[in-house]
């Protein structure tokens, strides 16, 4: 199990790090470039025996890492949708899920509004291997917050199905979401919220499970 829980913490640092390339390459200056840091410098600091040199690694790596969440975020932007591809925006979203990022969760849960589509082609993947859920459901914990202003704030149908989804998959099914959605209803004193609440709980408590969760 450690080895496996490794592999996938190399995985996702490889994809940052190419990720990171290719959009140095494409959003820089050629001036900006010759002053940024290549995967290559960045992995010989690592490897220094200087712990200067390990410091100057790390700051540069979430540098890199902000600049690059940011660029991810604008692509999967709802605002933005009509300037990128609906690949594009799927190839974001795919990664933001993999880098598991909190900082990501607003910018996900907005583009509930306007998703990008799994075309065709790619209908013999899992639905779940793509898109926004798979990413919200991947960030995890930190999602909640969000799915939770979701059912509280959108008449949105998708909005409201994918956050109910979320929070099923992340809680751990049917009765810790119902128990979430019921305390909520208990404390709010909105009525109209009170009605996107219960319309969140009835999708909910027509979701099936083949079992309860152990968790």
């Amino acid at each position: 199990m450690r080895v496996m829980k490794s592999n996938v913490r190399v995985w996702q640092f490889v994809c940052l790090v190419l990720m990171m390339t290719v959009i140095a390459l494409h959003s820089r200056s050629p001036a900006k470039q010759e002053e940024g840091m290549t995967v290559e410098q960045l992995l010989a600091l690592v490897r220094s025996a200087s712990e200067e040199d390990h410091d100057r690694a790390t700051e540069r790596f979430w540098e890199e890492r902000r600049r690059l969440l940011r660029e991810l975020c604008d692509i999967v932007d709802p605002k933005n949708a009509d300037k990128h591809s609906n690949d594009s925006r799927l190839a974001a979203c795919l990664l933001l899920g993999e880098t598991r990022a909190p900082e990501a969760t607003r910018t996900l849960a907005l583009a509930l509004e306007n998703p990008p589509r799994i075309p065709a082609s790619r209908h013999d993947l899992s639905w779940r291997d793509w898109g926004l859920l798979d990413a919200l459901i991947r960030i995890g914990r930190p999602a909640v917050p969000e799915m939770i202003k979701n059912i509280r704030t959108s008449d949105n149908e998708n909005v409201v199905e994918t956050s109910v989804d979320v929070l099923w998959y992340v809680l751990g099914g049917k009765r810790h979401t119902l128990e979430l959605i019921d305390k909520l209803i208990a404390r709010e004193t909105d009525e109209q919220v009170k009605k996107r609440l219960a319309n969140a709980r009835k999708i909910a408590e027509a979701r099936q499970e083949k079992k309860e969760p152990l968790y």
